[in-house]
């Protein structure tokens, strides 16, 4: 199907401004790298991209969705389908001691309304710069607390189009992974439960986990967090600082002297870059080693 007939068909769905052609995907990813999608959808509400997922499915065009592109790299020849981005799919309710969130919503944002509801496990996620479907999607976590530890359902669109509550054993989440992922199954929105604490003991943890944040990883240059998955649970950056490999280059993407399991964009990288680093990494350390290194990241 062409471009201009594909996009008339999603003006049927939602406002025209939702939908954008040729749009860069280095403006929708962390690491600030990647090619043109085709088109790239942000539907306004749930309703909305299910419907928009149905029509694509129906004429069988190729989607990807994404949350806030924090693990995420995109080639630079871009993506030949339409991206769906959860940007606007953001709604946050609290009710008791549960947050209930659509796949949209930051980590952030939900760990500061856990906050303001003095409810607590939910600080260690403060920190990721993720969206609560992505989250699910890959059991993400920080400085040893998972999703799995605090979900307690996820409506999930499956690939027969039906809606189904999908509980945490349902979704057999592990070290970042869960079924969701290699599936055309999507996470819609997510509950967590958590438990009443003092807001000021909640503020403290939070705290002590930004100063951690800050003091440990390079956010001052564009980058997608951990790169390779820990191995038998133990951190992977002392390995591949070990393997000589910290402020090690290729183009503009060069491996952070203050993190060496991050990967960071010096300014002018490419998506080519960062990937023909993240394998020089894994052929060293195999080299050296004998250790294969698994990647956190998605690449389209």
């Amino acid at each position: 199907m062409d471009t201009e007939k594909l996009v008339e068909s999603l003006e049927t769905l939602m406002d025209k401004k939702y939908i954008k052609v040729k749009e860069p995907m280095s403006r929708h990813t962390t690491f600030r790298v990647g090619g043109n999608a085709r088109i790239m959808i942000s539907p306004s509400g749930i309703d909305e991209m299910i419907s928009a997922v149905e029509l694509l499915e129906d004429k069988q065009v190729k989607y990807v969705v994404i949350g806030n592109g924090s693990n995420l790299i995109v080639s630079d020849k871009g993506y030949d389908g339409v991206i769906i981005k959860t940007v606007n799919l953001n709604s946050i309710k609290v009710n008791n001691n549960i947050i209930e969130a659509d796949c949209g919503a930051f980590l952030s944002r939900v760990s500061k309304i856990a906050l303001e509801n003095c409810l607590s496990g939910a600080e260690a996620l403060s920190g990721i710069p993720g969206t609560i479907g992505g989250a699910v999607s890959m059991n993400a976590g920080a400085y040893n607390v998972e999703i799995k530890d605090i979900l307690q359902y996820a409506f999930v669109l499956k690939e027969s189009g039906n809606i189904s509550i999908m509980y945490k054993d349902d979704l057999m989440l592990s070290y970042r992974r869960s079924i969701i992922q290699n599936s055309n199954n999507i996470v819609l929105s997510a509950a967590l439960m958590l438990k009443p604490d003092s807001c000021e003991a909640i503020h403290s943890r939070m705290a002590e986990i930004q100063s951690k944040r800050v003091s440990t990883q390079p956010l001052n240059y564009p980058n997608a967090g951990s790169i390779f998955k820990r191995i038998s649970g133990q951190p992977v950056g002392a390995l591949i600082e070990n393997a000589g490999l910290k402020n090690v280059t290729v183009g503009g993407a060069k491996v952070s002297e203050k993190h060496a399991n991050f990967i960071v964009n010096t300014g002018n990288a490419t998506a080519s870059d960062i990937i023909g680093l993240i394998e020089l990494v894994k052929e060293t350390v195999k080299a050296k080693t004998g250790i294969d290194l698994e990647t956190e990241i998605k690449i389209i």
